[in-house]
């Protein structure tokens, strides 16, 4: 941080360096992370930015370390509510088998009144609520112990009227130029290939440098992508991406991103590729739309498979707790899904027969309308001809082999039991419910 603590800092770029910070912890404990940025992003003080930055440290740390082996999402939104203030908001979610949701630090968040056990911890603690404290902040924490754990941090700051130096008036379009994110499986990319879709972008993963090579020397070439990106922890290999460029023209900008600390795969990298690490800032991703976007037409059976949020199929999520229905719907975004969310089976059954959704992940226990009275329902009228047929996904903590019958008796397609975990939900969620124009993903990596 600056000194001056009335010097401006860019949000955006702090935080964003917070999941550069968290991302070789994650890969080294084999948690998959996943960080995103959307909003606004002004400048604010220094000093303000300091207490946001330790905040967002300590609870994306520890949620690292209750993951084990699962997943773990940090989000951020920003919101400008006037010219000089700005609602931010940090989210960390996190999930597994391994999940330990009932940390001493998540307990005594949670619980002013309890103490956490051991000296860093307790630091630890007393850093988030004094930063909260004195940016008029509020935390929530909510847990299902061993299942999943949501943590929101909001908090109001000052910033600068108008824009800063960095923060576009009107964020550039891309008008649908092409995007090739090389690396694999597809799920690695997914929360970039939608901040970039957000740009305008239309967004086209493929695997191997192998892949985008035959795709640019086919009978029927295609036309080089305007931006190509490939990263060592997906598969690319400094020597692979340099050959790439070889069979790119000057027109398409390349960035390889390795981890911060990787100065030895940067140094391989021809002067006119670009290095930066993931995840990249909100800032590095409208330079690179900027600097490499022009007008494209993807021919019509490339824009159908990795196209914009329109052509992903569409999932409802009917769960009646506040956990998992943010834990799903983070997880099937970044499997490549819009998700809409209800809270119990007979919201489920209205919402499928006014918008019949692609698919549908029904808990069993809810209120109202159990899930299995509401997947009867939905067959009755699939039958009846009353609604068009979709593959209904049981999603419950009930474990037994009874309880599985249960499912599939009432007329459920599959059956996944809780606490989720990521690679499983996308084996059978791919399986029923396919993405147009990718392979299935049964074992998703580290991803950012």
């Amino acid at each position: 941080m600056p000194a001056d603590a009335n010097s401006p800092v860019d949000l955006s770029e702090m935080l964003t360096r917070v999941g550069r910070d968290h991302l070789s912890r994650a890969l080294s404990r084999q948690v998959q992370f996943f960080f995103d940025y959307e909003g606004d992003w002004p400048q604010t003080e220094a000093a303000d930015a300091a207490l946001v930055q330790r905040v967002a440290h300590y609870l994306v740390g520890r949620a690292i370390d209750a993951a084990r082996q699962g997943s773990v999402f940090f989000s951020v939104q920003g919101d400008r509510r006037a010219p000089d203030r700005l609602r931010l908001q940090l989210q960390v979610a996190a999930a597994g088998s391994g999940l330990q949701a009932d940390s001493s630090f998540f307990s005594a968040l949670a619980a002013p009144g309890q103490a956490p056990q051991g000296p860093a911890e307790i630091d630890g603690l007393w850093q988030v609520r004094e930063a909260c404290d004195a940016l008029q902040g509020h935390l929530q924490v909510d847990r299902l112990p061993g299942e999943g754990l949501l943590v929101r941090a909001d908090f109001h700051l000052d910033c600068q009227p108008g824009n800063g130096p960095h923060e576009p008036r009107d964020p550039p379009d891309a008008r649908g130029a092409e995007a090739w994110l090389i690396g694999q499986p597809p799920v690695v990319y997914e929360s970039l290939a939608r901040r970039l879709q957000r740009l305008g972008w239309h967004v086209r993963v493929l695997g191997t440098v192998d892949d985008a090579c035959d795709a640019l020397n086919a009978p029927q070439p295609e036309p080089a992508p305007a931006l190509a990106l490939g990263c060592p922890m997906f598969g690319v290999t400094a020597a692979d991406f340099t050959r790439l460029r070889r069979h790119l023209g000057p027109g398409t900008a390349m960035v390889f991103s390795p981890l911060q600390e990787d100065t030895d795969a940067a140094a391989a990298m021809p002067g006119d590729v670009l290095t930066l690490p993931l995840p990249l800032s909100p800032g590095q991703l409208v330079g690179l739309t900027r600097h490499a976007a022009r007008p494209a037409a993807p021919a019509p059976h490339e824009r159908a498979g990795s196209g914009s949020a329109e052509s992903r199929p569409r999932l409802l999520v009917a769960d009646d707790n506040e956990v998992n229905q943010h834990l799903f719907c983070e997880m099937l975004k970044v499997l490549g899904y819009e998700v809409e969310v209800v809270d119990d089976g007979q919201a489920a059954v209205d919402r499928c027969q006014a918008c019949p959704p692609d698919g549908v992940l029904m808990d069993v226990m809810m209120p109202r309308l159990s899930g299995l009275d509401a997947t009867r329902e939905l067959r009755r009228r699939q039958a009846a001809g009353q609604l068009r047929h979709f593959p209904i996904i049981a999603a419950t903590a009930l474990v037994t082999e009874a309880d599985q019958q249960a499912c599939r008796d009432a007329g459920m397609d599959a059956y996944l039991s809780k606490p989720m975990d990521l690679a499983a939900l996308a084996r059978e969620v791919h399986r029923h419910v396919p993405l147009p124009g990718r392979e299935s993903t049964c074992s998703p990596p580290a991803s950012v």
